[in-house]
């Protein structure tokens, strides 16, 4: 069962609530299901550069359930979406760092890179992505 934190481009905390308490408000999404067993945070890159290009995943340093779940995210994503593969990566993002269960953070692609934007914006696009995320969340249950 998927649990979306919003489904519009809205604040999940409130109008003009801080940086803190918004990530926090989506982490608190996720804890707040008993029955949660992954946080998945997902996004669109962006950079002044409009070369930049590519899909990566994240994961809490030290997780290595996070990271488990990151590689094979990124693994689906690689097979369903063909686009440079920027790897997999640790951070200290926000809603990874305090998610209490395995969390991982992926950049599908660069919305500031021309082709990237238009790649995006396809329906047919969007749902090999979500199929790829579907199929690596399934893929870290069945691999325990």
């Amino acid at each position: 069962r998927v649990v979306m934190t919003r489904d519009t481009d809205v604040d999940v905390y409130g109008p003009n609530a801080s940086a803190h308490d918004e990530l926090q408000a989506r982490v608190d999404v996720g804890a707040r299901v008993p029955s949660a067993e992954v946080f998945l945070s997902i996004h669109c890159n962006a950079f002044s550069n409009p070369g930049a290009h590519g899909m990566e995943t994240y994961y809490y340093p030290g997780s290595s359930a996070g990271a488990r779940f990151a590689t094979i995210l990124n693994e689906e994503l690689e097979k369903a979406g063909g686009r440079t593969n920027r790897g997999v990566k640790s951070a200290n993002f926000y809603v990874i760092h305090h998610s209490p269960m395995p969390a991982s953070l992926v950049e599908l692609a660069f919305i500031t890179n021309p082709t990237e934007e238009n790649l995006l914006s396809d329906e047919d696009y969007q749902k090999n992505l979500a199929m790829a995320l579907a199929k690596g969340i399934a893929r870290f249950f069945r691999e325990r």
